[in-house]
């Protein structure tokens, strides 16, 4: 913010988790204070509704880690020749319109899993042994075993690690924490 009192930049690059503030709070302060500044915000966890509000807060693009080199220089390319914003937001606009049924799936998924299965889930991306998932939720191995294979099936997935990445990547966090997240990372 300093820095973009002092000078002028072509392009600001903006995560959406920064130290002491959010990326999407970054952008309104950056809209402000630099209303033609072509704005990029990126994210590890994709979610409909945060793209859309950044959208709707003038973000030009929106691209996703982990960052595609190729993407990233077109991307810039893009945004800093001669062209209106308009044109960059229709074009953002367009890519939000192709994602929404892929969004919109991850979301019924989601929404197809009980609580407990959630729970379960969370556990599993967070690196939890069926072990440490029975004995965070004060339940039987067994018991475990069932709700991993529940969620195996309401994913469409074949496996744990499936599982995990599905997690990662529909951003299911978004979709609400569990008081024990992060109970069996080292």
């Amino acid at each position: 913010m300093d820095a973009l009192q002092r000078q002028s930049f072509a392009l600001a690059l903006v995560d959406i988790w920064l130290p002491g503030m959010h990326g999407l709070d970054l952008v309104q302060r950056l809209r402000e204070l630099a209303p033609d500044l072509p704005l990029v915000l990126i994210t590890a966890r994709p979610a409909l509704e945060t793209a859309v509000l950044a959208l709707r807060l003038g973000v030009d693009d929106y691209l996703t880690k982990p960052l595609d080199l190729k993407k990233v220089q077109a991307t810039v390319a893009r945004l800093t020749a001669p062209q209106s914003r308009a044109e960059a937001q229709q074009w953002l606009a367009e890519q939000l319109a192709r994602a929404r049924p892929r969004l919109a799936e991850a979301e019924r998924r989601w929404q197809s899993l009980t609580e407990r299965e959630r729970e379960v889930l969370r556990l599993v991306a967070a690196g939890c042994t069926n072990a440490d998932i029975a004995k965070l939720l004060r339940i039987s191995v067994k018991t475990t075993e069932k709700h991993i294979s529940n969620v195996l099936i309401k994913l469409g997935v074949g496996s744990r690690t499936e599982a995990a990445v599905w997690a990662v990547r529909a951003g299911c966090e978004r979709w609400g924490k569990s008081p024990i997240d992060g109970a069996c990372r080292g």
